[in-house]
């Protein structure tokens, strides 16, 4: 005998079932699509509709992805597709021509459409691009203190999963101090998380941090400013009392 799941009641066990008879044949939900179940005849452990929610459910469980989506199987994956490519380079051509019928904007030149967003204009930099218009704001409100663009700070962690060396947008050498200039890049949620193993990293090394997006170096500059004195006042004296 075994105490039903649902109800409380003992009922003779038959098989792996948790629910007497009278419950299991109650209607109830699929536990993934929430859809009433059709039970199949005499299943009365049946969970879901069919067995594409069963995978469906399963392939989300964090344990089962733990399990599956692992760093070494994508890479074997990775390496198999590589080799079949250069195993059948004939394939590459067959597709290009699929892809052309299925979608006639391949090919095609597309021009760029303007960005009526003023602050769109260079936004971005880095890499050779040079600074952006923020990151020149900044050296301007910070010229006193001699602030160099695109400064390198060695990590030495670069077997560690950290890179070799990070670049900071403008940084005080003196004053150990990093100021960020974010554009809208910084804002999803991989970026977010690289900047606080950025900040994290040159924190433990000394140095300070501070971030400030674009658009407040564009439109509050006189505000940034004011944020930026009070801060370096405030190295300034920590570094004379030490």
């Amino acid at each position: 005998m075994r105490q039903c799941a649902l109800c409380g009641r003992m009922y003779a066990r038959s098989g792996q079932t948790t629910r007497c008879q009278q419950c299991a044949e109650q209607p109830r939900p699929c536990e993934f699509c929430g859809e009433t179940l059709v039970l199949l005849k005499n299943n009365f452990t049946q969970r879901f509709c069919n067995q594409s929610c069963a995978s469906k459910w399963k392939q989300r469980q964090p344990e089962f992805r733990a399990k599956f989506y692992t760093e070494a199987r994508a890479k074997k994956i990775s390496t198999a597709k590589l080799k079949w490519h250069q195993d059948h380079p004939e394939f590459a051509d067959t597709l290009s021509s699929q892809l052309k019928r299925r979608n006639w904007m391949i090919g095609t030149r597309i021009t760029p459409v303007p960005k009526a967003d003023p602050f769109a204009k260079g936004s971005r930099g880095g890499n050779g691009r040079g600074p952006t218009e923020a990151e020149k704001i900044l050296a301007g409100l910070l010229k006193d203190e001699s602030p160099i663009n695109n400064f390198v700070i060695r990590t030495g962690m670069g077997h560690c999963g950290y890179p070799t060396h990070y670049k900071a947008d403008i940084a005080i050498p003196r004053l150990r101090l990093v100021v960020e200039a974010d554009g809208t890049s910084h804002y999803n949620s991989k970026a977010r998380e690289r900047d606080f193993r950025k900040d994290n990293l040159l924190a433990a090394l000394g140095w300070k941090v501070v971030r400030f997006s674009n658009r407040q170096i564009l439109k509050r500059p006189t505000q940034v400013e004011i944020e930026l004195r009070s801060l370096i006042s405030t190295l300034k004296s920590t570094t004379a009392t030490q």
